[in-house]
């Protein structure tokens, strides 16, 4: 298993994580060191920079999903290919009990990650899309297109001759504040998104004015509007853009306004999604954006997907597997195996020499049926298939295939409970499991290893696959149709 030096996103590494971001070639949202340190609470950030790309992942109640990696120094020249990188992070993945999902690409990444999974499911939905706009068009308004907005701009001017734009400060704390309650006072969503929304960006307001780009609206020595962004490449994100209501023609003001003053600092502006309301997707359209980008979800699948067995009832779904030898049968595990499952499980210096990762943990202390219930678990997810190696009905042990890396290939493995080995019974179910593998499956090629002292295991292994390296520690194996 790669480990990958991951950091938190906080107050300590946000200005890191910034100076990362500097380089960032891509104009999603997601990789906006503000937007992510913003909403830190709800989704939690870490990065690293592994062989000269930025690796970014966010955390969502499933496990985490990554950002499409990017070279943090792409002039120097120095970079690893992008598949290398992708290699480190299948190899991280390992064991972790989880798919290997990325958020937040576009159409070509979407296409470089297709070309490399053979496995995988992509989602896309429209209102996840940002919005890109010219900073150029929006500085000036220019066309017949931007009448509706010049006219907007132009009543509230009349209206409000004495409102000025002008750059937030940290004195303005207080008047920073009464704005938030004036706006919250006539805040009328009922979405638990835009709910979160308001309190982060209050929250990030009131903690970032001093070092992103921020402006309001002043009138009569009370602020009505506010804007906040931050650059990230050759773009700027428009976090945060409030005003409260009541004065007609204020947010085309603030448009054109904060445009202006970034002419020149970044080529683009991104507004963001509109999170699906037809409020503010009809008024960013009206905008008239360069394009949405896509912001499309990738998770690498696996072989498993396809066997379409619902899990909710494992025993009755696997009813019909049943692999046979000229004396052992590998079925699905049922409940009436729990005791026995448990007592392999549970022999921790009996799995020593399988290298089996559980064990790492405390397992003596596990519940009778934990090591079923995480074997179906496995499986619901779709990062592990377990089956029982029965001996004339008896259970004696399990076959696992387990981490899939979505382009054809797994690794497998067995355990025997300890009065069943050495009789040969492992290298056969282990042909039997690469058998299954290899055609039901569907898998182009199977792996293994084992610890070099297991002479045993080696033995049983080589019965069916081929040698094709070793280590300080491990032999390694495959097995391809």
């Amino acid at each position: 298993m790669y480990e990958i030096p991951f950091k938190k996103l906080d107050d300590d590494t946000l200005g890191e994580f910034r100076q990362l971001s500097e380089s960032c070639p891509y104009n999603s949202t997601a990789f906006c060191p503000g937007q992510r340190f913003m909403w830190r609470k709800s989704y939690p950030t870490e990065f690293a920079v592994l062989k000269g790309y930025m690796i970014v992942r966010i955390g969502h109640r499933s496990g985490f999903e990554y950002l499409f990696p990017y070279p943090v120094n792409a002039a120097a020249g120095e970079n690893a290919d992008v598949n290398e990188i992708l290699d480190c992070l299948d190899e991280h993945m390992e064991n972790t009990d989880s798919l290997l999902c990325f958020s937040a690409l576009d159409d070509e990444q979407v296409r470089i990650l297709s070309d490399r999974y053979t496995n995988y499911k992509v989602v896309s939905k429209r209102h996840w899309a940002d919005y890109l706009y010219l900073t150029e068009e929006l500085a000036s308004f220019a066309g017949r297109r931007y009448s509706g907005q010049r006219n907007h701009i132009k009543h509230f001017k009349t209206d409000y001759p004495d409102a000025v734009f002008r750059p937030l400060t940290i004195p303005d704390r207080e008047k920073l504040e009464a704005f938030f309650s004036e706006f919250e006072s006539n805040f009328t969503k009922t979405s638990e998104m835009a709910k979160d929304e308001l309190f982060y960006a209050k929250e990030h307001m009131l903690l970032q004015c001093k070092d992103c780009i921020a402006y309001c609206v002043e009138l009569d020595n009370r602020i009505i509007a506010i804007c906040l962004g931050e650059k990230f490449g050759d773009c700027i994100d428009v976090q945060i853009e409030k005003c409260l209501p009541g004065y007609r023609g204020c947010y085309p003001f603030v448009v054109n306004e904060f445009a202006k003053v970034n002419l020149g600092k970044a080529k683009y502006l991104n507004r963001e999604d509109d999170a699906g309301d037809m409020g503010l997707r009809t008024s960013k359209l009206q905008y008239r954006p360069l394009k949405l980008i896509p912001n499309r979800s990738f998770t690498v699948t696996n072989e498993l997907f396809g066997l379409s067995i619902d899990s909710a009832d494992l025993d009755s779904a696997l009813a019909s597997v049943k692999l046979e030898s000229s004396v052992l049968t590998l079925t699905a595990l049922f409940e009436n195996d729990s005791n026995e499952y448990d007592r392999l499980c549970k022999d921790s210096e009996h799995n020593r020499l399988w290298d089996y990762y559980p064990q790492k943990q405390d397992v003596k202390a596990k519940p009778s049926g934990y090591f079923l219930e995480s074997a179906r678990k496995a499986f619901d997810k779709g990062t592990a298939l377990s089956l029982a190696i029965r001996l004339d009905g008896r259970f004696i042990g399990e076959a696992v295939f387990f981490v899939f890396n979505g382009r054809g290939e797994c690794k497998l493995g067995w355990r025997l409970l300890p009065q069943y080995c050495g009789k040969g019974y492992g290298a056969e179910a282990f042909k039997l499991a690469g058998d299954y593998a290899l055609t039901t499956i569907g898998l182009s090629k199977v792996t293994a290893y084992c610890h070099k002292e297991n002479t045993a295991s080696a033995k049983a292994i080589a019965h069916s696959m081929t040698q094709i390296g070793e280590d300080g520690e491990f032999l390694y194996f495959e097995r391809t149709i």
